[in-house]
């Protein structure tokens, strides 16, 4: 094949996809990894890149006196968590604040960046549980909850 054919041949597959020289430049747009960081890369750098910004693992396990919830929050301080109680259900919040800053002395320029916000999971439980027993620890960027399950009273049933 000569080059023209070549050139001639490379002309009609772009004539026969007209978008795919758009959808070749839209997925660089979202995977490029040059140091100008692709779109992707912006956006969570933006809306916060520590683990407790897009969430955290929760595991819940059962036993007949109660429940145990591990929470795996790495880098977040005993300060930063409020723990909710509802009647059948706890919601751990984890309040979350990032300030990063970048001198460039040769370009002359300075760039701070701030965010915060909060997040938090709801955990439903089978049972009520009593507010009065319940244990928190907090170590290592583990939290622990052990909350115990409410005990109803016993109806006896007569003979008629």
């Amino acid at each position: 094949m000569s080059s023209s054919d070549k050139h001639n041949n490379k002309s009609l597959n772009h004539a026969q996809h007209p978008f795919s020289q758009f959808m070749n430049s839209m997925d660089r747009l979202f995977t490029d990894k040059r140091p100008g960081k692709g779109i992707l890369q912006s956006l969570d750098h933006f809306f916060g890149s520590s683990a407790t910004a897009r969430g955290f693992q929760t595991e819940l396990s059962e036993n007949e006196a109660g429940y145990m919830i591990v929470a795996a929050i790495p880098g977040v301080k005993k300060e930063q968590i409020n723990i909710e109680l509802l009647p059948q259900a706890v919601t751990i919040s984890i309040q979350h604040q990032e300030t990063a800053e970048q001198i460039n002395q040769n370009q002359g320029l300075f760039h701070r960046h701030h965010s915060s916000g909060v997040t938090s999971r709801t955990i439903r439980l089978a049972r009520p549980i009593d507010d009065q027993k319940i244990r928190a620890s907090h170590k290592d960027g583990v939290l622990r909850l052990f909350l115990p399950k409410k005990k109803g009273n016993q109806i006896r049933i007569e003979d008629s």
